[in-house]
C-alpha cells in the first residue's frame, strides 16, 4: 500500500511539474489573448474587439505621446463587447496613479448589441462566463487563471512555439498589437476568404437580437470611468461595404446614436467609415497591416494636435 501511495504520489508530482513547465513556456504566440493578461498594468489604453487589436498599432501612436505609452487591450466581439465583465476587466489593467492617459475606445454595433433573446438580459450575457470576467489577475506572468480556466487548446499548442490558424499567423506584440498575417503557403485568395466572411457575418446577424441599451448604458459608464484618468476618444474603423451592409441591418443609426454619446459625454468620435474603400482587409472587416498603420497614424496626430 505504501509502495502504491508513494508511486502515485510520485506521477502526481511528475505531472504537475510538467504542466507548470509547459505553463511558463506560454508567450505571445500561445494565442491572442493570454499575453495581455500577463503585462504590468497600463496607464493608456486601446480597447475594443479584433478589429482595434488588430487594426490599431500603439507603436505609432505612442511616437507622438510625451508622457504615457498607450497598451492594446482589445480582444474580440465575443469575449470583450462592452459590458459588466469587460469594464471589471479595464479596471483590473489601469494603473490609476496617471491622470495624464490618453483611451481610445473603438466601437461597432456588435460591441453594443446582444446575443440573447432579450437585448437586455444582462445576467445571461455570453460574456460574463468569458475570460475577461475569470481573469481576476490580468498583469500576472503565468497567468495560471487563464490557462487553468479559459485556454480552450490542448496545452501541446504552447509547445508548438507559434499559432497557425487555417493559412494565419498571429503574433501579440510587446505593446498589445496583434498582428496578424497569412502565410507563405496560403491556398485562399482573398476573394474567397471575403466571400466566406461575409456569408458567415450574414449567419451570425441572425443570432444577434439587435441592439441593447444595457451594453450602450456599459460603454458609457466606461467612458466616464476612464476620463476619470485622461483623455477618451470614440473610434469606428472602417469595413468594407459589404460587411457596413450587414451592420446597417444590424443597428441602423450606430453612428447617430455614437455622434449623440460623444456629445453628451464631451468625447470625440472619429468614424473612419465614410473613407471606408481606401483601405485594405485581410477579410473584409480587419485591417491589413499597412493600412492599419496609416489609421494609427492619424489617431496619433489627432491626439497631437489636441
Amino acid at each position: 500500500m505504501k509502495e502504491f501511495i508513494k508511486t502515485t504520489g510520485l506521477f502526481l508530482s511528475v505531472c504537475i511539474i510538467t504542466v507548470l513547465g509547459v505553463f511558463y513556456l506560454a508567450d505571445n504566440r500561445t494565442d491572442e489573448y493570454y499575453v495581455k493578461l500577463t503585462t504590468p498594468k497600463q496607464s493608456s489604453l486601446i480597447v475594443g474587439s479584433s478589429r482595434a487589436a488588430q487594426g490599431i498599432q500603439p507603436q505609432y501612436i505612442n511616437l507622438q505621446l510625451s508622457n504615457e505609452k498607450i497598451y492594446n487591450y482589445a480582444f474580440s466581439r465575443v469575449h470583450t463587447p462592452y459590458g459588466k465583465a469587460y469594464l471589471n476587466s479595464i479596471k483590473r489593467k489601469l494603473n490609476k496613479q496617471s491622470k495624464d492617459g490618453v483611451f481610445i475606445l473603438e466601437v461597432n454595433p456588435w460591441v453594443i448589441s446582444s446575443q440573447t433573446k432579450n437585448p437586455e438580459d444582462s445576467l445571461n450575457f455570453k460574456d460574463n462566463n468569458s475570460f475577461a470576467e475569470v481573469v481576476k489577475c490580468v498583469n500576472c506572468n503565468p497567468n495560471f487563471e487563464y490557462l487553468i480556466y479559459c485556454y480552450d487548446k490542448s496545452y501541446r499548442h504552447i509547445l508548438l512555439d507559434k499559432i497557425k490558424t487555417k493559412n494565419i499567423k498571429t503574433n501579440v506584440d510587446v505593446n498589445g498589437w496583434c498582428e496578424v498575417e497569412f502565410l507563405k503557403n496560403k491556398t485562399d485568395s482573398f476573394d474567397k476568404i471575403h466571400s466566406q466572411t461575409i456569408k458567415r457575418y450574414s449567419q451570425i446577424l441572425n443570432k444577434y437580437s439587435g441592439v441593447s441599451e444595457t451594453r450602450i448604458s456599459y460603454l458609457e459608464r466606461t467612458i466616464k470611468y476612464l476620463q476619470q484618468y485622461g483623455t477618451t476618444y470614440l473610434v469606428r474603423l472602417p469595413v468594407s461595404t459589404e460587411m457596413l451592409e450587414i451592420e446597417n441591418q444590424l443597428i441602423s443609426d450606430f453612428d447617430v446614436r455614437m455622434e449623440n454619446l460623444s456629445n453628451k459625454l464631451n468625447t470625440e468620435y472619429i468614424n473612419f467609415m465614410m473613407n471606408n474603400e481606401k483601405y485594405n482587409y485581410i477579410d473584409s472587416h480587419h485591417l491589413d497591416k499597412k493600412s492599419g498603420e496609416q489609421i494609427s497614424k492619424y489617431i496619433a496626430e489627432h491626439i497631437k494636435n489636441n
